[in-house]
């Protein structure tokens, strides 16, 4: 269970310029939660009073961070959109309403099997006999 909340954030990154394919609404989940708490901790190490002489740094870490990770999360929200069969045009409110767009792209059901998006991100692929999922 670790591995597949660490693989869904790590995916987000390594595909923050893909907005073609499906991504699954667990691996979107996990990806805004991860987010989450990274975002909590830096906040805390933000506000930490003991090392005040690095404000500097920590903010520019901190910036750098949520700069990234709004690329990466309207990535990966289109490509949700795409799992529900929808276009990822949709993720043009992110400028005007970022929470109503993520929470609805949460909610969304997916449209079970393959779509004009791609493949179904569910069903298991096979390959040289030896089953993977994704």
């Amino acid at each position: 269970m670790l591995k597949y909340i660490f693989i869904s954030w790590l995916n987000g990154y390594k595909n923050i310029f893909n907005y073609q394919g499906r991504e699954r609404r667990s691996a979107f989940g996990w990806f805004l939660l991860t987010n989450l708490l990274i975002f909590i901790l830096l906040i805390k190490v933000y506000i930490d009073q003991d090392a005040e002489q690095y404000t500097t740094i920590k903010l520019c870490l901190l910036i750098s961070y949520l700069f990234i990770t709004f690329f990466a999360m309207i990535a990966y929200n289109v490509r949700r959109f795409h799992d529900a069969n929808q276009s990822g045009l949709c993720c043009l409110f992110y400028l005007l309403s970022v929470p109503i767009t993520v929470i609805v792209s949460v909610f969304l059901s997916p449209h079970y099997g393959d779509n004009i998006y791609g493949p179904d991100p569910k069903k298991p692929i096979i390959v040289n006999k030896q089953l993977i999922i994704n």
